[in-house]
């Protein structure tokens, strides 16, 4: 979410990369015990710190930090012991637990602050299975506004429009996207798009940090698409990239001033980013060529963009868990040093990264 998929941006501004901090907090979620990893990241000496993990027992599928950095959210054990979960977060890393968000949502899968952190979005599978809650820092989660979805439907990701006013969610499906506005609560759903998506369930959903333009990726050909959004509803659905991605598409992000578009993959070489232009005639434009001379290592499941737009973080199957490399106009720079400290979480797609200033 990952979202704020910056996968989800920072609100803060950045320190800039003075090597006396960190400039941003990342983490993502696992399948394994101890199903969570946080690190600490500074876009000049890279890799920090890792974080005392809190008390897991089932694994965590999304994850996302309050845009201030004072709190983090967590969904996790499946359709077993389902919990959305939260705790306090500070330098210090994981602090006290909020008492769990009450659901009935079988089996939830996302989770999202929205832009101004006062509310938490939530998506899962089947019935009663898209809430949003109202959230302060102080209390935690207030009483849940459910969507009323009445189908057996399953959703994949969710996703806060940057003003905060709209909410796209993906589903299995036709039309496969749903775009609704919020205020105080759901409002009636946006027109579908008059050319629906091509691959399937998207498993991903964001918006430019522009609020332009709304980008979809997939499991199968042509693995990404995307859309204008004239601030009320869906434009034009903007030409496919040229050469399209070859593989599963796991993560995307947009650099922060929405011209640039970076996507996780499951196969070698584990990437692709693209020049972008959002609003009206807007769409992918050339390929920048992948990092050299390392490429990511082994799947990668996440990807996210620093809040400065310095660097890029993969999110992937490997001990380390994370890999990342220098970001600028002119695509992938020199790779950082991976963290020093290894995890056993086997990462479970998601990741998340805020301003730590």
């Amino acid at each position: 979410m990952l979202g704020k998929n910056l996968i989800q941006a920072a609100a803060k501004k950045p320190s800039g990369g003075g090597g006396s901090g960190p400039d941003y907090y990342v983490a993502c979620t696992g399948r394994l015990s101890p199903y969570i990893r946080a690190i600490n990241f500074n876009t000049t000496t890279g890799f920090g710190a890792t974080f005392a993990n809190p008390t897991l027992t089932l694994e965590s599928t999304g994850i996302d930090f309050e845009p201030n950095a004072e709190a983090i959210g967590l969904v996790s054990g499946g359709a077993t012991s389902p919990a959305i979960e939260a705790w306090e977060w500070s330098s210090s890393g994981f602090g006290t637990k909020y008492t769990n968000a009450s659901h009935n949502i079988y089996e939830p899968k996302r989770i999202q602050f929205s832009p101004d952190g006062s509310k938490v979005l939530v998506v899962g599978n089947f019935y009663d299975c898209v809430n949003v809650y109202p959230w302060t820092n102080a209390s935690g989660f207030g009483t849940k506004i459910n969507l009323n979805t009445t189908q057996f439907i399953s959703y994949a990701d969710a996703s806060w429009h940057p003003g905060g006013d709209y909410i796209a969610v993906t589903r299995s499906g036709s039309p496969y996207v749903e775009v609704y506005p919020f205020g105080s609560g759901w409002g009636a759903k946006v027109a579908n798009p008059t050319a629906l998506p091509s691959g399937g369930t998207p498993t991903r959903v964001r918006w430019s940090p522009d609020g332009n333009s709304l980008i979809l990726v997939y499991s199968s050909s042509p693995y990404v698409e995307a859309y204008e959004w004239t601030g009320t509803g869906f434009g034009a659905k903007y030409s496919n990239p040229s050469p399209l991605p070859t593989s599963t598409v796991t993560g995307v992000t947009f650099s922060p001033d929405s011209s640039q578009v970076v996507l996780s993959r499951s196969s070698t070489p584990y990437n692709a980013a693209y020049e972008f232009t959002t609003g009206s005639g807007g769409g992918f434009g050339s390929k920048y060529a992948d990092p050299s001379p390392a490429l990511p290592s082994g799947i990668a499941l996440d990807v996210a963009i620093t809040g400065d737009g310095k660097a890029v973080i993969f999110a992937h199957n490997t001990a380390t868990k994370f890999q990342a490399y220098g970001w600028s106009t002119s695509g992938y720079g020199g790779k950082y040093a991976d963290p020093s400290t290894t995890s056993t979480i086997d990462t479970n797609n998601v990741m998340t990264i805020v301003s730590a200033t």
